[in-house]
C-alpha cells in the first residue's frame, strides 16, 4: 500500500501513529479526498509543521482547502501532495465561482 509507515510508541507506552489517523473521524463518503483514485489506500497526512509558514497563510489555505487536504498538500509524502492536486484541481471551478 502507498506510503505505509510503522507506527511509533510514545513515551507514555501507547501507539502513536505520524500521520495523525486519530484526529480525523469521517466516513468513506465524506472524505476529503473523495474522487482521487485510491483515496481509500492513502496514508493520513502528518500533522502540520507550523515553523515554516505564518499562521495566516495556514488559516487562509485551509479555510479554502480545508485542513485535511492542506496537511496533504504540504505533506513530506509526495504520493499526499499529488493526491491533493488532483483533488484541488477537481475542486477548482467551485472554489474560482465561490470567490467571484
Amino acid at each position: 500500500e502507498y506510503g505505509e509507515e510503522d507506527e511509533e510508541v510514545a513515551e507514555d507506552g501507547e501507539e502513536d501513529d505520524e500521520e495523525g489517523e486519530e484526529e480525523f473521524d469521517f466516513d468513506k463518503d465524506e472524505h476529503p479526498l473523495e474522487g482521487v483514485p485510491f483515496f481509500e489506500e492513502l496514508p493520513y497526512p502528518e500533522k502540520l509543521d507550523t515553523s515554516n509558514e505564518s499562521p495566516e497563510f495556514i488559516k487562509k489555505s485551509e479555510s479554502v482547502l480545508g485542513e485535511y487536504r492542506m496537511r496533504c498538500f504540504v505533506s513530506r509524502n509526495w504520493v499526499l501532495r499529488e493526491a491533493a492536486l488532483t483533488k484541488i484541481s477537481m475542486m477548482l471551478p467551485d472554489i474560482l465561482n465561490d470567490h467571484d
